[in-house]
């Protein structure tokens, strides 16, 4: 690598994303970008393409307006705009029904027009190759990730952005990493939806694709009114989309018919090809004369069948960024992409090609890859953030992409037999509706993505590596006074990290505010030693120094009073005070929606961090803070991991306001991903230990009164004479646990340390609480747990009440049981 250079990105793929990314990319001089293109030359090709205000913004600010406006007869408009027609065409004569008005106009371009505006913009710094299609990658740890074309050729990069389309060779090996990865460890159901993930399924849906002349079109529907105003056409299981481009020279046309029964069927014809208005006219041919003449104009069409990308997993996995936890190297696939949601029983599906989404993907990256901050050590947190920014905001996207194609298709509508007025009032409410979903596209700015990015970036929240030079990234290191049973000075976590760092300097952050330089390590320590808090601190109004950047103000509404809750909360906002009794304190503890109905009210957290006092903790599920804080007061380091950098910022928000915010180091990871890596590390590492896990897994909501009774040949030794309610409720099980089983997730745990506090339900069954130690065998000793002497270890569980009303259950295994000392 060249000196100066940060580091090397590759992207794979000369479309709208991949030559947006390399645009966007390019103002970093200090960032080696090359493009790879698997066609033959980057020919200017393609259909129409329209720009919402929202990507707009991003053109802009790339320069390439100027250019672009120089195509396109449509200048930018600002204010309430018209956009697109709406006609019910299956009829004849048709029906016009709305108009669709955007906040800014809606730009269209011919795609060739928008490509090359890009190429232009490229500088000879980034190196373009062609012919150039991907066989596979290689992921190693350490070292760059290697490429392998069709032609024999390999290069090395520390990032690789795939933006290779549909059937993208990035997102295939991608997949295979993954299911080689879960395979080796053992995750066989996984496995299974890796594999399933591999391929794009089809939807049932096929596009016919065509430019029309506009001389064409004019010789023989000279009026029509296409030529001013674009417009959808809309009729039962299909639907036309048509506008003017090039100045006025060309008509983009698309027709979309659909077989809905056939969503998720196997397809193995061309995805692509050539063909005639015969193969779909048939469907068309008692649409209104408007429709029709459109069809009649173009001799040719590019048919192409709708496939689903089903790479996005379930909740918790991240199709988007390869290997977010480690160090280098890193792996990002552009573009909107659709889940398989197989425990839904369907798949979210894409109707149209959303250049914009891959637009505003790649402005967000390169934001990110181009912060200061980011360097190759630092990679992992920079991909880390645009999937946690970028992929719900796509997922929504392809959820209501969905859905719209689903309205404009009239597959929730049957008109026969209705009134003029019936059809025209399930018309308004139809338009109404798509509207709705649609409006992001003209009503929010791109910089709401960019904020909330570098905002993350700012934040001291690192996730876990695999590095042989430190196990954890720390933000900082304190040293606290003796504050349990256990022994004092450093917890053996911090000191662990400080002594890597010394060996290692280099692998310390760099900036001067999220890190504990080694050098004065010594110095702080007396200092904080100090300041630790003591009996006579008392708890009301302690607040610690704020730290201005951690105020997570304005990023969850702060209710000051019941008029400004939702219906829904109002009942946990009147427990504010039992939640955090310094709820008022100047700013205020903040809550998002799920940290009402989940936080640990105070009172109980203190009893719970009381009972588990010891030198380190690890919340493995650390929410909006609640329990982190109460463990700040009982133990030495507390580790708080949430997949939430939301709840990390405000669990940090609310630690400043108790003033413990510094004994906590708050990481940005899901646990099962924290424990395996943890117990993946050589022994001499991992020896290093942690001495309790909290484990307050999501429940699933408020529902969970609502009880998950299992059957009896889920449960061991389960009886028809078992208790079946406790007051009133129906019994919970550990199956209803998240993310993961909840017998499975006390074993993964118990690998790391055997002492677990495990806070559950008030109806959860107390026979599944006993089996948890009866089906362990061969962590402490054959046959289930054993305490010492032989003696067959058991588990205490503590009922929580608030007043007269019971709250939850707290389970403690291991040295948390009276007379079970030894296991600590």
């Amino acid at each position: 690598m060249h000196s100066g250079i940060r580091f090397r990105v590759v992207i794979c793929g000369a479309g709208i994303g991949g030559l947006t990314a390399a645009v966007a990319l390019s103002a970093y001089p200090d960032i080696d970008v090359e493009v790879y293109e698997g066609a033959s030359e980057l020919a200017e090709v393609g259909a129409g393409i329209g720009i919402f205000p929202r990507p707009w913004e991003i053109i802009q600010r790339l320069g390439l307006e100027k250019d672009l406006l120089q195509c396109s007869e449509v200048k930018p408009q600002e204010g309430p705009v018209t956009s697109f027609r709406y006609r019910k065409s299956d009829q004849n004569p048709g029906l016009e029904f709305y108009t669709l008005m955007t906040n800014g106009n809606l730009m269209l371009f011919h795609r060739a027009d928008f490509q090359r505006a890009l190429l232009r913009r490229l500088p000879k710094s980034c190196q373009t190759h062609c012919s150039k299609r991907l066989r596979s990658y290689t992921q190693r740890l350490p070292g760059s990730i290697e490429l392998l074309f069709e032609d024999g050729s390999t290069t090395t990069c520390d990032v690789l952005i795939g933006a290779d389309g549909l059937k993208s060779a990035v997102r295939r090996s991608f997949m295979n990493e993954k299911v080689t990865r879960a395979r080796s460890e053992g995750r066989h159901a996984e496995v299974a939806d890796f594999n399933a993930s591999v391929d794009p399924v089809w939807c049932g849906t096929n596009a016919y694709r065509a430019l029309i002349p506009a001389e064409r079109l004019k010789s023989h529907a000279p009026d029509h009114p296409i030529f001013s105003r674009p417009t959808q056409y809309l009729g039962k299981n299909g639907y036309i989309i048509a506008y003017p481009i090039s100045h006025g020279k060309m008509i983009n046309f698309v027709a979309f018919t659909a077989r809905p029964e056939l969503e998720g069927a196997p397809f193995d014809g061309p995805w692509v090809f050539s063909t005639d208005c015969a193969e779909f006219a048939g469907l068309f041919s008692h649409w209104e004369p408007e429709a029709q003449d459109l069809i009649a104009a173009s001799g040719s069409y590019l048919s192409s069948h709708c496939f689903i990308d089903r790479s996005t997993s379930e909740r918790g996995r991240s199709p988007w960024v390869g290997g977010p936890y480690r160090k280098a190297p890193q792996l990002v696939y552009l573009g909107l992409r659709s889940p398989n949601r197989r425990r839904g029983g369907h798949t979210l599906w894409r109707r149209i090609k959303d250049q914009a989404q891959n637009i505003q993907d790649a402005y967000v990256l390169a934001t990110l890859l181009g912060h200061p901050s980011t360097t190759r050590e630092t990679l992992h947190r920079a991909l880390h953030i645009f999937d946690v920014v970028r992929r719900p905001k796509a997922l929504e996207v392809a959820e209501k992409s969905r859905r719209n194609g689903q309205l404009f298709m009239l597959q929730d509508q049957s008109f026969e037999a209705l009134s003029k007025k019936a059809i025209q009032d399930t018309l308004s409410a139809l338009s109404e509706e798509f509207t709705k979903t649609w409006e992001w596209a003209w009503t929010t700015s791109i910089d709401e993505d960019l904020q909330e990015a570098l905002r993350l970036l700012q934040l001291v929240v690192h996730p876990v590596t695999a590095s042989p030079s430190n196990t954890y990234t720390a933000a900082h290191f304190t040293s606290t006074h003796q504050m349990g049973k256990r022994r004092g000075g450093l917890s053996g976590l911090s000191q662990f990290v400080l002594d890597a760092f010394k060996q290692n300097p280099a692998a310390a952050p760099d900036d001067e505010k999220l890190s504990l330089k080694v050098e004065d390590f010594e110095g702080r320590r007396a200092k904080r030693q100090k300041v630790a808090p003591t009996e006579q601190d008392g708890e009301e109004g302690r607040v610690g120094q704020w730290v201005e950047k951690y105020d997570a103000t304005g990023l969850v509404p702060y209710y000051t009073h019941a008029s400004q809750v939702p219906e829904h909360l109002k009942k946990y906002f009147s427990q504010r005070n039992r939640y955090f009794s310094l709820y008022s304190t100047h700013p205020g503890c903040l809550l998002d929606e799920e940290g009402w109905f989940s936080v640990t009210p105070e009172r109980v957290a203190d009893q719970i961090a009381e009972r588990c006092r010891c030198d380190t903790i690890l919340d493995a599920f650390c929410g909006v803070g609640g329990n982190a804080i109460a463990f700040a007061k009982t133990c030495q380091r507390v580790i708080a991991l949430d997949t939430s950098p939301t709840r990390l910022a405000l669990a940090r928000h609310n630690a400043q306001i108790y003033g413990v915010a510094d004994r906590i180091e708050f990481i940005l990871s899901d646990y099962l991903s924290f424990a395996r890596a943890y117990l993946a590390l050589p022994p001499t590492q991992s020896a290093r230990r942690i001495d309790v896990v909290f484990l307050s897994p999501p429940w699933g909501g408020p529902s969970y009164l609502s009880g998950t009774p299992p059957s009896p040949t889920n449960i061991p030794n389960a009886s028809v004479e078992q208790e079946t309610h406790v007051e009133g409720h129906p019994l919970f099980s550990l199956a209803s646990i998240q993310p993961i089983h909840g017998a499975e997730l006390f074993t993964l745990t118990r690998q790391i340390t055997p002492n677990v506090a495990y806070f559950l339900p008030r109806n959860t069954r107390l026979d599944e609480i006993s089996d948890l130690l009866e089906s362990e065998v061969g962590l402490y000793g054959g046959g289930g747990s054993k305490a010492g002497n032989n003696e067959p270890e058991h588990v205490e569980v503590e009922e929580e009440w608030m007043g007269s009303k019971l709250k939850a259950l707290t389970c403690y295994f291991g040295g948390l049981v009276a007379g079970q000392e030894a296991l600590f």
